[in-house]
């Protein structure tokens, strides 16, 4: 019985291909007998019409695959390979450029609140009490940073050989200190701006947001922030001067010093005066 399918017609009259595996002789001059006679048979092309409910005419390729063997004779539709490579390749471009712009986007927002809560401070000025100051900028500085981390890499291990009391104290006075050199060293404003740079660089499981202090005459002071991921999400625990000098190696240097000198309640001492320096004797 004649098959009314002109496509199949065309496939069966079409003659026998030779695939690659058998253009080289099995040793022995052999050939391989396991395989159907038939390969793939070349894709021809339909165009179907336009439906008469108004539907777009769409381009198929038919792959007709023949496997004499069996006799049987199988249809596969498929839209054309290269179009679906390309929007596949643009489909994975864009999960990564927006998975890059999210993490970047998780790192960099606390140091975009910490700059916002600096800029505030800056505006406001000297005319503006140092506590009032240092009561905007503290809870900013407590989202933002992870003191206890940061304490811990200060002190070292003796941080912990400290009796609780006079740990939670030292805490305290440290964390005081912290805010207070914020206050200090942001207490005026001539046309400044910050910039983040979009894209944060890694070291190790930390992460490194690159900034810069720009002022109004162009020069800039860069200030890098290590960040990393704690429960609350990521927290400042180091801040790089220049983009190279570490803010804890410098006060490790000086907080061991005064602790070796003397022991946890000479270092409360320490950080307290500081404090009382930098405030003008207002806080301790």
């Amino acid at each position: 019985m004649h098959d009314p399918n002109p496509v199949l017609d065309r496939a069966r009259r079409l003659p026998e291909a030779r695939p690659p595996w058998r253009a080289a002789s099995m040793p022995g001059g052999s050939v391989p007998t396991h395989f159907p006679s038939r390969a793939i048979i070349p894709a021809t092309i339909r165009e179907t019409r336009s439906h008469p409910s108004g539907a777009a005419s769409m381009r198929h390729r038919v792959c007709v695959i023949s496997d004499l063997t069996t006799g049987m004779l199988m249809s596969i539709t498929l839209p054309d390979s290269r179009a679906l490579l390309r929007l596949a390749l643009a489909s994975i471009a864009l999960a990564l450029g927006l998975g890059r712009a999210a993490i970047a986007s998780e790192v960099t927002t606390p140091v975009e609140q910490l700059h916002a809560g600096l800029m505030a401070i800056m505006k406001a000025g000297k005319t503006v009490r140092f506590q009032q100051r240092y009561d905007m900028i503290a809870p900013v500085i407590g989202r933002t940073f992870d003191l206890e981390v940061i304490l811990r890499q200060v002190i070292g291990p003796r941080l912990a050989a400290l009796p609780p009391d006079q740990r939670a104290a030292v805490g305290d006075a440290f964390r005081r200190y912290m805010i207070a050199s914020y206050v200090a060293n942001f207490d005026t404003y001539s046309g400044q701006h910050f910039e983040v740079a979009p894209v944060v660089r890694a070291a190790g499981s930390d992460r490194v947001v690159e900034t810069q202090i720009a002022a109004a005459s162009g020069q800039g002071y860069v200030l890098d922030y290590v960040m990393r991921q704690e429960s609350g999400g990521w927290k400042v625990v180091d801040v790089l001067v220049d983009g190279a000098i570490s803010r804890v190696a410098a006060q490790r240097a000086e907080m061991r010093s005064m602790l070796a000198d003397s022991d946890g309640a000479g270092l409360l001492v320490g950080l307290r005066k500081k404090t009382s320096d930098l405030s003008g004797g207002i806080l301790q």
